[in-house]
């Protein structure tokens, strides 16, 4: 999958890329003002660059919660207990036995690919902080 491969690298990559940004903000006044100019457009909301940095991310944890709510409302209606009447049967149709496995599949994939991120940037921010001990001493 490689639209996953370039989301993993902007999820990894992000931290750095604030700080690169923030480092371009305080070395480069025109930037920060073109910035500033650029977050007080209504289009963006009086959001800065670096929020918007954020948004895959934060997507990312949301979609296991989201498809976890579809997944709860995808159940079977459970069968009404009446102690008056008969037992009944209640059937499901093979579509929603299909449709709620392809749901649950689906949220074993975002879990799957959120702990994916999850760890190369752990790992990545080891690496990064191995290497910044290193070169202190």
């Amino acid at each position: 999958m490689p639209h996953m491969r370039v989301y993993l690298n902007h999820c990894v990559n992000q931290a750095n890329a604030g700080k690169v940004l923030q480092s371009l903000r305080d070395t480069n006044p025109e930037l920060s003002v073109q910035l500033q100019c650029l977050r007080e457009d209504p289009l963006a909301r009086n959001l800065d660059l670096s929020s918007y940095l954020l948004v895959p991310m934060q997507r990312l944890t949301r979609y296991p919660l989201l498809i976890r709510q579809i997944l709860q409302y995808t159940d079977p209606p459970a069968p009404l207990l009446d102690p008056s009447s008969a037992p009944r049967l209640t059937l499901s149709l093979p579509t929603e036995h299909a449709e709620r496995e392809s749901i649950a599949n689906a949220l074993g994939r975002a879990e799957q690919i959120l702990e994916e991120v999850n760890e190369t940037m752990r790992d990545r921010e080891s690496r990064m902080r191995l290497g910044e001990v290193s070169r202190e001493r």
